[in-house]
């Protein structure tokens, strides 16, 4: 059947792009590879939900046909292609109801990389297909134009931009700007004001300064981290590095409070004037997603809600901001792009403000998200990310100081609360697990009324609601449900299901919340009663504490409710799942869910309720599905985030002693195969949760199985973990191994390693230490010359080592090594050695041929990453000279430029230097770079060097 499939869709594709006006012989050399391109693609579908006859007719049809040929059309048109995309997946689905939505999307996006790779260049290459593409798509064009004149979305931008006489007055913009920071300039700490004893503080007295990092841009793909990499940076410091700030962090770590202290003291922080508006994205996702508004509007409406005596309509309004914004004159925040829970949708507001940002570029903007997940929907290179951190051990202490104040009223008792409080969290470990404010909190009114913590997240959570529904009502006395009404308290599942019940309704309406009537019909649903004239009473009791007491739902608005935060809402819905679901619809769900930005934070949850549960089925289930997942993870496509996602929820199983026993030695294989990723878990500057403890593993067991991967000649697999994991596992290597080589190379792992942390050995006697580097150093080069071969970790650590200890490199028996592709240069190398391989380069031809040799072989397909990074001037301090910048521009133009590879020798030698001996080498390197790199990244390139010229040329 998939034959048939392929063939028909590369008849569509072939038709879309014009082939059937290119001359016989073209045509079919063109079909052959097309037809190739299309079965390495998409037979990968053969063992998915797309495997169905109802697919293949599909397929088939003149209608799919149109479509995929609209879509190219679309595409070579630039025009926005969302709308064609979007209807492709509505049709597919309508179609054929058996197939997952997910493979239709993945089906859809493997259109997309099948034409940007491959079929765009045919039209290129035939001037015949490319003119013909021209007489088309001015036609194209014209029908299109006429569709994007109706929008509203670019008829009110355009109209905005009109000059109207109209204003709105300073009085005004001032009364909007004191609504908001009345609003904003309060603080309560979990959104339940029964955890603060009702009070309501005042932002600017008990905000804790918090710190951020500097992400950049695409760092995290080059080198492991360095300090010049990861500023730490303050709140007033966010626009010294650009005016379109990503704002990214954990559940719970306070960046909707950290911009709400940004918006309040704007002025005074930054010594500057704006209109300032913020926006909560998930008020006004549906208006974005489905009903086509634009950003504009949805400023615009916010302004007039908060304004009621502007006398202007709301097209006026949005004429009258689009002049501030004209000009320059506005702080705009978009808050909580990730808690938009349709993926749709947030890629649609995603994209709108992306384009509303470009449209006024002259003003300031800050869009906060999870950062769970957030490369799924993150924004282009044009962003700065910056990255909320955890709280530290100080500033723990500074909030439950003011929790404590603003619950006690006394300051008097607080150094004996915290002695004690400092020292259960001691005993609890989860001093990592408290630095989220949120759980800081829990934590606080948890330790207040039990004197004891829990040790897990989950725990928390289950501790805290526990208090909040039962223990502290019932000790404080406030309120007493009787009868029926306590009934319905006793059932667990009943707040569970109102959560379920709104979790059911999101997937109609992305922005709903409860009305009271709602709220009930959640409520009678959850108990199960039809007999609502003598439950009616008992119900509305109910209602009445969840709301008035307990606070976990809140009367958001007049008749509108809603969960006080977020965390409480998932945690119900994860307790609800948890009970109700099935093995398959858990794996399902989960499968789906980890990563994504919106549901990553309840997927851990759901595991986490699994494991505390223990019922052996479901255990057993979710652990292989983990371990499962896990196994499959290919991080060559930019899926590294979940691996390190998955291992710490099974290294979190570990350390508490919840694996069962048989899972062990899997465990094992887990931890030694994924050595790299298991030492980015416990990295500060990696993982969103600075953990206080080691990743635990019982090194005598791991090193057994480095003996058996050794004994049946598989050393490459389990290599890496001589250089990541811990030295008591070395240790326990090298009491089992007693072998030369492997004595050498956790000696040249170990002393890489510390060169890599810190571009230098910090001995007192370097010399010494030299010479016994070098002792290592030379056995690869000998005895060892089979290793330094085959192995790029030990060919890149002679390389680091060298260069930082000025020893000398033996070129030719380096150019001897014949490894394969990999990604291990950003493993073993550090932007130290980088600069200094570049430097020798510059002046020696065979260095030259080595750089070329380490990057083209151990970055496998991201060579340009390195000239990415080398042309960012934003990277460079003073340590950078314009030789290595210039150098590195000759060498990209040189491997850019040439169409074949007699040219690419022609250029090389001119200005390198040329060695006859190794022209297989270049050859096989030059191929290489054509094949996977050769136009990729090419705009960004240009435009950095670009940049590059201006700087050094002032």
């Amino acid at each position: 059947m998939w034959e048939d499939i392929l063939l028909s869709l590369g008849m569509s594709i072939a038709e879309a792009i014009g082939v059937k006006f290119i001359e016989q012989g073209k045509k079919q050399k063109m079909f052959k590879k097309l037809n190739k391109s299309v079965n390495d693609i998409f037979t990968g579908y053969a063992d998915s939900s797309l495997d169905c006859n109802e697919f293949s007719k599909l397929i088939c049809n003149n209608k799919f046909a149109d479509m995929i040929r609209n879509y190219f059309l679309t595409i070579e048109d630039g025009m926005d292609k969302n709308l064609y995309i979007d209807s492709m997946e509505y049709y597919i689905c309508k179609e054929c109801k058996s197939v997952k939505r997910i493979e239709v999307r993945r089906f859809i996006k493997d259109i997309e990389e099948l034409y940007n790779e491959y079929l765009h260049k045919i039209i290129e290459d035939n001037s015949s297909v490319y003119a013909l593409f021209q007489l088309i798509t001015i036609s194209h064009r014209e029908i299109i134009t006429k569709i994007l004149e109706n929008e509203n979305n670019i008829k009110r931008y355009f109209d905005s931009l009109e000059d109207k006489k109209i204003s709105i007055s300073d009085e005004n913009i001032k009364l909007f700007h004191q609504v908001c920071e009345r609003e904003y300039g309060l603080i309560r700490f979990t959104g339940i004001s029964g955890a603060e004893r009702k009070k309501e503080q005042k932002l600017k007295d008990f905000y804790i300064e918090n710190t951020f990092s500097y992400y950049g841009k695409e760092i995290e793909k080059l080198y492991r981290y360095g300090k010049e990499e990861f500023t730490s940076i303050k709140l007033e410091n966010f626009f010294d590095f650009g005016n379109k700030i990503v704002l990214i962090g954990g559940a719970g770590l306070g960046k909707s409070t950290s911009l709400n202290y940004l918006f309040c003291n704007y002025e005074k922080m930054y010594g500057a004037y704006a209109l300032k508006i913020k926006l909560d994205l998930k008020e006004y996702a549906e208006e974005v997603g489905y009903q086509k508004k634009n950003i504009l509007w949805c400023i615009a409406m916010e302004f007039s809600r908060r304004t009621k005596h502007t006398g202007l309509s709301s097209e006026e309004i949005q004429a009258v901001l689009s002049d501030y914004l004209n000009k320059g004159k506005c702080l705009v925040i978009f808050d909580a792009l990730d808690e938009i829970p349709d993926l749709a949708a947030r890629n649609k507001v995603r994209d709108e403000i992306a384009i509303f940002c470009d449209i006024y570029y002259l003003n300031r903007f800050i869009i906060s998200s999870r950062e769970a997940g957030y490369l799924k929907n993150r924004f282009d290179d044009t962003f700065l990310h910056v990255k909320i951190n955890s709280f530290n051990m100080e500033q723990i202490r500074q909030y439950s100081k003011n929790w404590y104040n603003s619950y006690y009223d006394t300051q008097e008792d607080f150094d004996s609360f915290w002695n004690k409080f400092e020292k259960e969290i001691k005993r609890a470990r989860c001093a990592s697990i408290i630095s989220n404010p949120i759980i800081l909190i829990l934590a606080l009114v948890i330790f207040d009324v039990e004197k004891n913590l829990p040790t897990r997240r989950i725990e928390f959570y289950s501790k805290c609601i526990e208090t909040f529904l039962t223990e502290r009502e019932n000790t404080k006395a406030a309120f007493k449900l009787e009868g029926k009404a306590n009934s319905i308290l006793a059932m667990n599942l009943t707040v569970p299901q109102i959560a379920y019940y709104k979790f059911e309704h999101l997937k109609k309406d992305i922005g709903y919340k409860f009305t009271f009537t709602e709220l009930e019909n959640a409520v009678y649903s959850a108990i199960g009663v039809t007999d609502r004239i003598n439950w009616s009473v008992a119900v509305r009791n109910f209602i009445q504490y969840l709301v008035d007491r307990t606070e976990l739902i809140q009367e958001k608005d007049e008749n509108i409710y809603d969960f006080a935060h977020k965390t409480f809402y998932e945690y119900f819905l994860a307790f609800y799942i948890c009970k109700t679901y099935d093995n398959a619809e858990l794996t399902k769900l989960l499968g789906e869910w980890i990563g994504d930005s919106n549901y990553d934070e309840l997927a851990r949850l759901i595991i986490e309720m699994v494991i505390q549960n223990n019922e052996p089925r479901q255990h057993d289930c979710i652990l292989e599905f983990l371990f499962s997942r896990l196994k499959v993870i290919d991080e060559s496509r930019d899926t590294t985030n979940e691996k390190i996602d998955i291992l710490s929820i099974i290294v979190d199983i570990y350390n508490h002693n919840l694996l069962h026993p048989r899972y062990y030695e899997e465990y094992n294989h887990i931890i030694l195969l994924n050595s790299r990723a298991v030492y980015r878990l416990s990295d500060a500057h990696f993982y969103r949760i600075k953990y206080d403890q080691n990743i635990n593993y019982a090194e005598e067991e791991l090193a057994n199985l480095f003996d058996k991967y050794l004994q049946d000649g598989k050393i490459g697999e389990v290599l890496d973990s001589l250089y990541f994991l811990n030295n008591e596992y070395r240790r326990c290597v090298l009491q089992k191994e007693n072998l030369d080589y492997i004595e050498h190379m956790v000696n040249l792992f170990r002393y890489v390693k510390q060169v890599n942390a810190c571009n230098e050995i910090k001995e007192k006697n370097i010399n010494e230490k030299a010479i016994l580097i070098k002792r290592d150093i030379d056995y690869f080069y000998n005895d060892g010359i089979e290793y330094l071969q085959q192995y790029p970790q030990i060919f890149l650590s002679i390389i680091s080592l060298s260069l930082s200890l000025n020893i000398q490199i033996d070129i030719d028996k380096m150019l001897s090594a014949g490894f394969g592709l990999n990604e291990k240069f950003y493993m073993y190398t550090n932007p130290e050695v980088l600069y200094r391989l570049i430097k020798n380069a510059i002046s020696n031809s065979k260095y030259c041929l080595l750089l070329l040799y380490s990057i083209i072989m151990c970055l496998n397909k991201r060579v340009n990453s390195i000239f990415e990074y080398v042309f960012d001037m934003r990277r460079h301090n003073e340590k950078f000279a314009k030789p290595i910048y210039t150098f590195c521009k000759q060498l990209w133009i040189v491997l850019n430029e040439s169409n074949t590879f007699e040219g690419f020798i022609k250029d090389f030698d001119e200005i390198f230097g040329y060695d006859n001996n190794y022209e297989s080498m270049y050859r096989m390197l030059y191929n290489e770079y054509i094949m996977h790199e050769k136009g990729i990244c090419d705009d960004r390139i240009k435009k950095l060097m670009d940049e590059m010229e201006d700087s050094i040329d002032k």
